[in-house]
């Protein structure tokens, strides 16, 4: 079961954070005597999720997988894949889809979570060209927020292998929820990354 987790509310017309949450959590008032059991508790309660928790985002890269395709001409939104459910490319890896989902275009591969349709597509995009298109979302570098946050784990493999196709389906790197808002804001937003902020004014 799950026991922790954390929340980022961001407004995606300027990078503000709205609001942050982290579970469990702890009394401010009263962290000096429960200091010790904090520290000791098994699910972390001291640890800030949110912007310091590093984790596989899964699925919610494929968006920018697709976006990198677009632009570089790997794929067009009408061209159809066809899911067999095992991805055969690799002789020595060969994953599988969650399920056979036929001949598949880009809207419904994203509806349906396709992993096979991905696949196919990190592979034809490479992973230098994946990571770049990563950082430019705001995902393994960092947000500039003005508090110590984690930069994430993007990992640079140095070749085209079946790394490339767990990278385009959300696994081997790991990000903050914080790196997660800034890069679906980015996407929302219509293309603009902007540096993520807990300051609303100075005066």
């Amino acid at each position: 079961s799950v026991t922790g987790g954390a929340v980022v509310v961001m407004n995606i017309a300027n990078g503000g954070v709205l609001a942050t949450a982290n579970y469990p959590s702890y009394d401010l008032a009263t962290l000096s005597e429960n200091y010790n059991k904090l520290v000791s508790d098994k699910n972390t309660p001291l640890l800030d999720r949110a912007f310091k928790g590093i984790y596989p985002i899964g699925s919610t890269i494929k968006p920018a997988v697709a976006v990198a395709a677009l632009e570089n001409n790997k794929v067009t939104k009408s061209e159809s894949i066809y899911c067999k459910r095992t991805y055969t490319y690799f002789g020595d890896f060969q994953p599988e889809c969650m399920h056979f989902h036929g001949r598949i275009a880009l809207k419904t591969a994203i509806s349906r979570s396709c992993n096979y349709y991905f696949f196919e597509v990190g592979r034809r995009l490479g992973i230098k060209k994946l990571n770049q298109y990563f950082k430019d979302f705001g995902l393994g570098v960092a947000t500039g927020v003005e508090v110590n946050d984690s930069a994430g784990l993007l990992t640079e493999y140095d070749s085209d292998s079946g790394n490339t196709i767990q990278v385009a389906i959300g696994q081997l790197n790991a990000f903050t929820p914080l790196q997660l808002a800034v890069y679906t804001s980015t996407l929302a937003n219509g293309g603009t990354r902007y540096k993520a902020t807990l300051i609303d004014k100075i005066v």
